[in-house]
């Protein structure tokens, strides 16, 4: 309350008194200003005058009230960036209202009456949101195991990707549309961008000049062990800006708790206003950016100018683990319930996409996998523990064999490990090294994985053999900790608000008789502007008492007049001059100042239609009227 009333209390005196006058009625003399300003105090605090204010407001003012009740207090330039487009008439006009005021430059709510706007919910944030009830229902795919598992399969070629600028290749466009065109409704090569961009930043992919690899073991292994919500989260966030992580999993938790609800990209870029207090405009373009990559995603379902949020990609799902189908001969079925697996996209190929995913297990395949330095013990291994059954005997015999060829001969970068008889007792007693020693070569001595040494150097200290320095590498792959995320959103939930239907503007036909010209079009425009509330907002004696133009021959006039609207607040004219075939012109200007040129007058001005500045001699003007930009 004391920084309105310190606010009321800065204003020039001619602001202060015009705001009086119009609202409250003639001040008497003699006169005290604190005496004044009590008055203006139990005006405000009046319900029925509260009430008037209120009922006029439309939907664009009360988006513009909630945005400033939630970033309060901000500057104008940024209330503008906020709001995408410049909204200063408005904020003027407000102000005027006395809903806001402009402190020290920061505009703020008037808090006599943020009582009445929260209990009519002119300030609940979807005033700024145009949400709509969704009744298209469930659109598009779920991005589930299975899918991952495809994509990555797919992803996993020995082929060139990119071309000219990484532009995806027409070969990979083609393959892709042929091979999820069942799956996927409305395919675009498009979508592919986004999940190799969130692959890549996620480490599960690595771009190889103009080739994609799959990453590191341990990048997959340590997404294949979270749950298949915390897979769908870290495919969604790693595509959010940086610095907005936080702010993505509260707005995105909100949109998920909608029964329904259908928005506009506009009021995507808007729903980070509410969750992070110094968003400005640069990051509402990275953010602009995150929303259309959700729709590549299949996050978001876009239906002509509306976003349509697939809510059941983020929600926990009670559905049970069915493990693949596994035949003798290596083809695998998988169900859309199989967890993801992080051993087959190194070592299958598909083979049909639906409702299953099929793959198969080949000799080439599989020896794309070895190329990664995986072996037949630990791939059988990690397919046991999948399916929850042995491996068929011949076919596990057969992918050994496999495994033996391929590695009989091979060049590749290794440690020698060397161990003490003591230490290498401690490592035979041990499996947890095995999947990393490519070979034993007697006397304590093992070819260690050279790619993997991260891995095995880890393994090392933790059974306490902690002679050699840890490798400085680190897995690009952090998995999102959700339990500590769960709970930051502001917990806004999403209501049928009244619809805002702004009462009827006072009819002021009977004051035209009793009004000349200039002070009747004062007083529409007061009307217009929704100052008048009532009949007691109808100061007759303010409106005749003052210039409000000046014609004709009267130089002097025109002159005071000009230098009455150039004090602050500065005012608006409309001035007539001569036009072309005898017909005056009209022009509503926005006056900067009075150049005196020798003996001649000129008007410097913003010309309102056109948004440039005219210079306009006094002698030619045959009519100057005046009016009010602001009361304040």
């Amino acid at each position: 309350m004391k920084k309105w009333e310190g606010w009321l209390a800065s204003l020039n005196d001619k602001a202060f008194f015009e705001l009086y006058r119009h609202y409250i009625g003639k001040v008497k003399t003699p006169y005290h200003k604190q005496d004044l300003m009590q008055d203006f105090i139990s005006w405000i605090k009046a319900d029925e005058n509260q009430q008037a204010i209120v009922e006029l407001l439309d939907s664009e003012e009360a988006a513009l009230l909630c945005l400033i009740y939630y970033q309060q207090p901000i500057t104008p330039l940024d209330l503008n960036a906020l709001m995408l487009q410049n909204c200063d008439k408005l904020v003027l006009n407000l102000q005027e209202r006395l809903l806001i005021f402009n402190l020290e430059g920061h505009i703020q709510i008037n808090p006599y009456l943020k009582g009445i706007l929260v209990e009519k919910d002119i300030l609940h944030p979807q005033r700024i949101l145009n949400i709509q009830e969704a009744s298209l229902g469930h659109m598009g795919f779920t991005a589930d195991d299975n899918f991952l598992t495809a994509l990555l399969i797919f992803l996993n070629r020995d082929d060139r990707v990119f071309v000219n600028d990484n532009q995806l290749s027409k070969r990979i466009i083609q393959d892709f549309k042929k091979t999820f065109t069942h799956l996927i409704t409305d395919i675009d090569e498009s979508m592919l961008y986004p999940w190799i961009k969130g692959f890549l930043k996620l480490g599960l992919l690595d771009k190889k000049d103009d080739m994609l690899l799959l990453g590191s073991k341990k990048d997959l292994k340590t997404f294949s062990e979270l749950s298949p919500l915390q897979r769908s989260w870290n495919i969604v966030l790693s595509l959010c800006p940086i610095d907005l992580q936080d702010i993505s999993i509260q707005i995105i938790q909100w949109i998920i708790t909608w029964d329904k609800g259908s928005f506009t990209l506009d009021d995507w870029k808007k729903m980070v206003i509410f969750f992070h207090p110094n968003a400005r405009a640069e990051q509402l373009k990275q953010w602009e950016i995150f929303g259309k990559n959700l729709i590549s995603l299949g996050f978001l379902k876009s239906r002509g100018q509306r976003l349509f949020p697939q809510v059941q990609w983020l929600k926990e799902k009670e559905e049970p683990t069915v493990p693949p189908l596994l035949q003798p001969n290596g083809d695998f079925h998988l169900t859309p319930q199989t967890p993801f697996c992080w051993i087959l996209p190194y070592t299958t190929e598909i083979t049909g996409l639906g409702s299953f995913l099929q793959c198969t297990v080949s000799r080439r395949s599989f020896e794309r996998g070895c190329k990664y330095q995986l072996r037949a013990d630990l791939w059988i291994k990690s397919l046991e523990d999948l399916t929850g059954s042995p491996l068929d005997s011949s076919f596990a015999t057969l992918v050994k064999e496999w495994d033996k060829e391929f590695f009989a001969m091979d060049i590749f970068p290794t440690y020698l490990l060397s161990l003490s008889d003591s230490t290498a007792g401690l490592l035979r007693k041990s499996d947890s090294l095995a999947p990393y020693i490519l070979r034993e070569l007697g006397d304590n001595q093992w070819l260690m994985n050279w790619e993997q040494r991260d891995l095995w150097q880890e393994e090392l200290h933790r059974l306490g053999l902690s002679f050699y320095p840890p490798d400085e590498r680190h897995s690009q792959f952090t998995p999102l900790n959700m339990e500590q995320q769960r709970n930051h959103g502001k917990g806004v939930v999403l209501k049928v608000l009244e619809p805002l239907n702004p009462a009827k503007l006072m009819s002021l036909d009977h004051w035209q008789d009793n009004l000349d010209a200039a002070a009747y079009g004062e007083l529409i425009s007061r009307r217009d502007r929704k100052l008048i509330l009532n009949n007691m907002t109808v100061n007759e004696e303010l409106l005749k008492g003052e210039v409000r133009q000046a014609r004709g021959l009267d130089y002097n006039a025109k002159i005071r007049l000009l230098e009455t609207a150039l004090q602050p607040p500065k005012e608006r004219i409309i001035l007539r001059l001569p036009g072309e075939e005898l017909e005056p012109k009209e022009l509503e200007l926005d006056p900067i100042e009075l150049i005196k040129k020798g003996a001649e007058s000129i008007l410097r001005a913003l010309n309102l239609e056109t948004d440039k500045e005219e210079e306009i001699a006094v002698r030619k003007m045959l009519l100057i009227q005046r009016f009010p930009k602001s009361l304040i």
